[in-house]
C-alpha cells in the first residue's frame, strides 16, 4: 500500500516526547486560540493498557497503520491519513486493529476561552481527514514546539488556529441536520450505548436487531452510515477482549471464568478470538504479566 502523500512530511519529522509547550500572542475574533501546545509522537499498540482522561484537547493524528479509537465507548476506526479530536474529560483509548506497526501524531492544547469548546463542537466524534495543506500547519505546529524547529509560537499558534477553523468550518452541522430522535445517528448512539452495557451478557448481532425492533441489516447500515468504520460485531468483539485483558491482568479468575464474565459462551471460542487478536494465548497472556 502506498503511503499517502499528506503524512510524508509528518512522518519526517524528529519529534521528541515530550516537547516544550508554547503560547502566543495572537488576536482574532474567533473563541479559539490555543494555547500551552504540546506535541509528541508515539505507537499504539493491539492491547487496551488503560482507559484515558485528559483535561486538555487532543489531536490524534494516525500516520502508519490502522487504528481503533474508542471515544466514550464509541468506535472508530482511523486509517492513516485520519485524525480524531478528543475533548476534555472525555474517556479515550486507542488500539492497533491492523498487523503493522501503527504510529500517531498527538497535538494537545488548552484554548482562552471557554467559548472555543462549544466552537469546536462539530468536530466531535469526527473522523478527519488530513490534506496536504493540513499537514503544511501541523508541521508548523510542530516545528514551533522545538526550541530549534525554526517556527516562533505565534506561527505555530495562527497555524494550528487555522487548522482548526477549517475544519471545523466543514464538519459544521446545521440546524435542519441536527440528529432527530428516530434518526441514524440517534439510534446509532443508542445501540453503541446498549452493547457497552450489555456487551458481557452474551449478546450478539440478533440480540440486538431483536431489541431494537430492526432487522440485522439495518444495524449493520446504520454503523456504515455513522462512519466509524466498523461493525457491530468487532465492537462487541473488542469490548469483550479488552475486558479480558483487563481480568488477565488484574485477577486471578480461571481462563473459563474470564471468559464467561465477558460474554463468550465457549472456552474454545474465547482462546481463539484472543490469540487472533493478540498473538498469543490468554494463559501465556498471563504469564507474561502483560
Amino acid at each position: 500500500m502506498m503511503k499517502k502523500e499528506p503524512l510524508i512530511r509528518l512522518q519526517q519529522l524528529p519529534v521528541r516526547t515530550p516537547l516544550n509547550y508554547f503560547s502566543g500572542g495572537i488576536s482574532t475574533p474567533l473563541p479559539v486560540v490555543p494555547e500551552n501546545v504540546i506535541a509528541w509522537s508515539g505507537k499504539i499498540g493491539r492491547e487496551k493498557r488503560r482507559d484515558y482522561l485528559h483535561q486538555r484537547m487532543v489531536l490524534k493524528v494516525i500516520l502508519t497503520g490502522t487504528a481503533v479509537n474508542f471515544i466514550e465507548g464509541i468506535p472508530f476506526r482511523t486509517e492513516a491519513g485520519k485524525a480524531s479530536l478528543f475533548f476534555p474529560y472525555e474517556l479515550h483509548f486507542s488500539i492497533n486493529e491492523g498487523k503493522e506497526e501503527c504510529t500517531y501524531l498527538a497535538v494537545t492544547f488548552t484554548l482562552n476561552d471557554p467559548a472555543g469548546y462549544s466552537f469546536l463542537s462539530p468536530l466531535r466524534n469526527k473522523l478527519i481527514d488530513i490534506t496536504e495543506k493540513d499537514s503544511v500547519l501541523l508541521a508548523k505546529v510542530v516545528s514551533a514546539c522545538r526550541k530549534d524547529g525554526g517556527v516562533s509560537p505565534a506561527a505555530g499558534i495562527a497555524a494550528l488556529m487555522e487548522f482548526l477553523a477549517g475544519k471545523r468550518e466543514k464538519a459544521e452541522v446545521r440546524p435542519n441536520t441536527l440528529p432527530q430522535p428516530g434518526s441514524v445517528p440517534e439510534l446509532f448512539s443508542r445501540i453503541v450505548a446498549y452493547i457497552c452495557r450489555n456487551f458481557h451478557k452474551g449478546i450478539s448481532l440478533k440480540t440486538v436487531s431483536s431489541d431494537f425492533h430492526v432487522s440485522e441489516q439495518t444495524v449493520r447500515r446504520i454503523f456504515l452510515r455513522s462512519g466509524c468504520g466498523c461493525t457491530p460485531g468487532f465492537l462487541i468483539q473488542e469490548l469483550r477482549l479488552s475486558r479480558a485483558q483487563e481480568l488477565l491482568r488484574n485477577t486471578t479468575l480461571s481462563i473459563a471464568g474470564i471468559a464467561g464474565k465477558c460474554g463468550f459462551g465457549d472456552l474454545y471460542v474465547f482462546s481463539k478470538a484472543f490469540k487472533r487478536r493478540m498473538k498469543i494465548a490468554p494463559l501465556r497472556y498471563r504469564r507474561n504479566g502483560k
